[in-house]
Formats: C-alpha cells, sequence, structure tokens
C-alpha cells in the first residue's frame, strides 16, 4: 500500500462499501454546499469538484480516497501533502483481474 499511496506506514487503508460510498458522498455534497461545514480540500482551485467525485475508501481521517469523473474513463484521487494526487487511471478495458 505504501508504493500504490507514496506514504509512510501506518495508514489505515478502508475502502468503502455501496452504503458508505453512497452516504459519504451525498453528506460531501451537503457540506460542499455550506461554507460553514465545507472542509477545506474542496475549496474552489483544490482540483476536486464536489459535484462529480465519488469517496470511495480512505486512509484515515481527512485522508480521502475519490473517483473522479472529471476525466473518461474516471481516475483514482487521494487527498495527500499537498493535495490532491492521482493515484491510478482507470481503464474502460474488458476482461479478467
Amino acid at each position: 500500500m505504501a508504493e500504490v499511496f507514496d506514504e509512510p506506514a501506518g495508514y489505515r487503508f478502508d475502502l468503502f462499501g455501496p452504503e458508505e460510498v453512497a452516504a459519504d458522498t451525498a453528506a460531501l455534497k451537503r457540506e460542499a454546499a455550506d461554507p460553514e461545514l465545507r472542509p477545506l480540500w474542496i475549496e474552489p482551485g483544490t482540483g476536486v469538484d464536489p459535484e462529480r467525485i465519488w469517496l470511495i475508501g480512505s486512509l484515515g481521517a481527512d485522508l480521502p480516497i475519490a473517483l473522479d469523473f472529471r476525466t473518461e474513463p474516471p481516475r483514482v484521487l487521494f487527498l495527500a501533502v499537498p493535495g490532491w494526487r492521482v493515484v491510478a487511471e482507470t481503464s474502460t478495458r474488458s476482461g479478467s483481474c
């Protein structure tokens, strides 16, 4: 995991199930609409659009992993210091893993 995310060991990787993806993404959209609740990592100019990402996991508190639908196909991002970083480009190629 440290090689993929280029972060030191010790982070807790959590991949969300469908219900948590839906709930966390909906909560993000509600918070983004309210300047008092908006997390700093979705402020304008941070490189993400809260209307076009799904939160799919995390490496811990305030370290989300997201699918970014601004590209086709979507790409995987994660929040690192100093900002969002592309972890993987996704593929529309069919076949087994």
